[in-house]
């Protein structure tokens, strides 16, 4: 029962996944067409325009638990917060310098983050977190690609990193069956492996008891055997005796 609903389970998972590719695949160009000349200009920005800083603060939110460790009050700051004079700002500028000190690996990740969202190990509140930024009217490609090519190719991956997530999402009730069964079976073989360690135990006792059976009817056989040896011999004695008596 457990084992075809299961593969029936993996088999819409993989349907699921395979629909999803092309939308990983759009995203995995707008990363191709980044060069670094327009990552390093963007990162060398002292105080960039809050449209680029928009853009990067919500990959600064993606990114949260998975590459990046932001304050935990990052997720919930409005949009056009501003820290108090000398209060650090959890998402300010320099932690997206930070995030993107080595070129390479900056890369790297923006790659493989659709694997993590596979893996399940992107923060659920990750993208809980950046909708106030999409529905911002001021969250735009056109205007953000005005001040920067980079910050507008990262806001189309970003876009592009959500609808995936979003069809992750409507798969993720099969995954979670498909996840209770696999407890539900390995709980059964865990199961299954007690009782039959248990089986062979008795087996095993069952055997011994059965082997000291079978050796003590022997050694009783014998011992009838050798009981009716002896009244034979003590038969015959007694009748040897009684032939060789004198008669009166």
């Amino acid at each position: 029962k457990y084992k075809k609903e299961f593969n029936e389970l993996g088999d819409k998972i993989q349907q699921g996944w395979l629909k999803a590719q092309p939308i990983q695949k759009e995203s995995q160009g707008y990363i191709d067409r980044l060069t670094k000349k327009d990552l390093t200009e963007m990162k060398s920005f002292k105080n960039p325009h809050e449209a680029i800083h928009a853009v990067m603060k919500v990959l600064l939110l993606i990114f949260n638990g998975v590459y990046v460790d932001l304050h935990s009050s990052a997720r919930n700051l409005p949009i056009n917060f501003k820290p108090v004079t000398g209060k650090e700002d959890p998402l300010g500028w320099n932690k997206v310098q930070k995030m993107m000190i080595k070129l390479d690996v900056f890369l790297k990740q923006l790659k493989e983050f659709p694997s993590q969202i596979d893996d399940l190990n992107v923060p659920k509140e990750n993208f809980v977190s950046i909708k106030p930024y999409l529905e911002d009217k001021n969250f735009d490609e056109k205007q953000i690609r005005r001040r920067s090519k980079a910050a507008a190719g990262i806001f189309s991956y970003i876009m592009t990193l959500k609808k995936y997530y979003d069809a992750f999402l409507l798969f993720q009730p099969l995954r979670d069956r498909s996840q209770t069964i696999k407890i539900e079976q390995e709980r059964i073989v865990k199961s299954l492996k007690i009782t039959k360690k248990r089986l062979i135990k008795q087996h095993s006792i069952v055997q011994t008891c059965f082997e000291k059976f079978s050796a003590a009817k022997l050694r009783m056989e014998k011992a009838q055997l050798g009981l009716k040896k002896l009244e034979m011999q003590e038969k015959f004695a007694l009748e040897t005796e009684s032939s060789m008596r004198p008669l009166e």
